[in-house]
C-alpha cells in the first residue's frame, strides 16, 4: 500500500517554545509572545523582541483561509484560534490524515523570520531552542514525523556542531539559509575541519 508524506508541514510555533528552550543566560532576550491592538482595534498576538514588535502571529496561521476568502486575510490572529494540528502531534496526524496523508517533514513557521535577526547569539538560541522543542514534538510518532531543524550558519563550525546534536537526537533533516555571510561563506578554509586537519599534519588539500 503506497503512503502519501508531505515534505512541507509547517509547525506553529507555541507562545513559551523559547523562553523555555533557550540556554539560561539568554532566557531575559527570548522572544516573547504579546497581545497587540491595530488601529481598527483588533487584537492579535504578536512577537517581540524586547520592546520591538517583530511580526504578528497571523502572519504564518493564514494557509488554509485563503481559499475560502482572500479578501478577509488581515494577519490578525489570537494564539488561542490556532488549530491544536499547528503544534500537537497527534492532532497534527489527524488533520493531515483528512486530507489522505499519512505523514510529514515537519518544519518551523515563525523561525524563518528570526533569520533576518542580526543578533547571531540570539538566534543560535532560538535555532536551540526550537530544535529542543522539535525533539519532542516527533518522538511521539518517529515513524510519521519528521523534524527539520533550524541552523544559524553565521559560524558554520558552529552550526555543525548543532547539527550533530541534533540528529543525536533522532532529528532527520535540517535547513539553512541560502546567503551566508559575506565574509563567512560555508567553505570558508576557516571553518572547514578537513583544512585545518591538512595544516596540521602539513598536507595539501
Amino acid at each position: 500500500m503506497s503512503r502519501i508524506i508531505s515534505t512541507d508541514t509547517h509547525i506553529v510555533e507555541p507562545p513559551d517554545i523559547y523562553e523555555n528552550g533557550m540556554p539560561s543566560h539568554l532566557v531575559s532576550r527570548a522572544p516573547n509572545m504579546r497581545k497587540v491592538e491595530n488601529s481598527d482595534g483588533k487584537v492579535s498576538d504578536a512577537w517581540f523582541l524586547g520592546d520591538q514588535q517583530v511580526v504578528t502571529l497571523g502572519a504564518v496561521t493564514q494557509a488554509g483561509r485563503r481559499f475560502e476568502d482572500p479578501s478577509e486575510l488581515d494577519f490578525v490572529e489570537v494564539w488561542e484560534d490556532v488549530r491544536e494540528g499547528a503544534y500537537k502531534p497527534d492532532a497534527m496526524l489527524e488533520e493531515l490524515a483528512m486530507d489522505g496523508v499519512w505523514g510529514a517533514v515537519v518544519q518551523p513557521s515563525q523561525g524563518l523570520f528570526w533569520y533576518h535577526l542580526e543578533d547571531t547569539e540570539i538566534l543560535s538560541g532560538i535555532c536551540h531552542a526550537y530544535n529542543n522543542w522539535l525533539v519532542d514534538f516527533v518522538s511521539s510518532h518517529p515513524d510519521r514525523l519528521k523534524g527539520t531543524a533550524m541552523l544559524n550558519v553565521d559560524n558554520p563550525r558552529e552550526a555543525a556542531k548543532e547539527l550533530e546534536r541534533c540528529v543525536d537526537l533522532g532529528i532527520e533533516t535540517a535547513f539553512i539559509p541560502v546567503a551566508p555571510l559575506a565574509d563567512q561563506p560555508y567553505r570558508d578554509p576557516i571553518y572547514d575541519p578537513l583544512w585545518d586537519a591538512a595544516n596540521e599534519t602539513g598536507a595539501v588539500l
